[in-house]
């Protein structure tokens, strides 16, 4: 009986520890906040955070090796949308443009774009009752001639985890 008992409580430690290990990426992921700058103007925090980003066409099935095109999902806000939109249909070009996404303050992905223009301003929302329905979201198309990526690897705490990376691209 006792040896059944040790038995048990070892398992469930073993379990334990294995949850414990394969959820601290999870938990390190809700950490996650990201920013974005156009010009002079910084989206980040409060209700136009940036929630996600894709680097390239949104819709390629392949793999597009580095792309020039970003498309950033931002929570709606109807001001800046609108200042977005006039700067798209203007083809203002700005001298440059930043996303960052940082885990518990360290930034982990900084893209930095230079001669950027908004291809678009597309707005979206989605009823599904699990993910805020209804509430819009603004999703830009940013372009742009060059781009400096740097990758900073971490371990799920947030600490750095060696020296950055870095790949740059021209585009013509």
């Amino acid at each position: 009986m006792k040896s059944t008992t040790a038995v048990r409580i070892a398992i469930v430690i073993v379990a334990f520890t294995l949850v414990s290990l394969w959820a601290s990426p999870v938990e390190a992921q809700s950490n996650f906040t990201m920013s974005l700058q156009i010009g002079g103007t910084t989206y980040a925090g409060g209700a136009i955070a940036p929630s996600s980003f894709v680097w390239g066409p949104p819709t390629a099935t392949s793999p597009q090796g580095v792309s020039p095109e970003l498309n950033v999902t931002l929570a709606a806000e109807f001001v800046d949308s609108v200042a977005l939109m006039e700067a798209a249909q203007s083809k203002q070009l700005f001298a440059t443009a930043e996303l960052q996404e940082l885990l518990l303050g360290t930034v982990v992905i900084d893209i930095q774009m230079t001669d950027v223009h908004v291809e678009s301003v597309r707005i979206a929302a989605d009823n599904n009752p699990s993910v805020n329905p209804g509430q819009p979201n603004v999703i830009l198309t940013l372009k742009f001639k060059s781009v400096v990526y740097t990758f900073q690897p971490f371990l799920p705490n947030g600490q750095k985890n060696g020296p950055p990376v870095t790949f740059s691209a021209q585009f013509h």
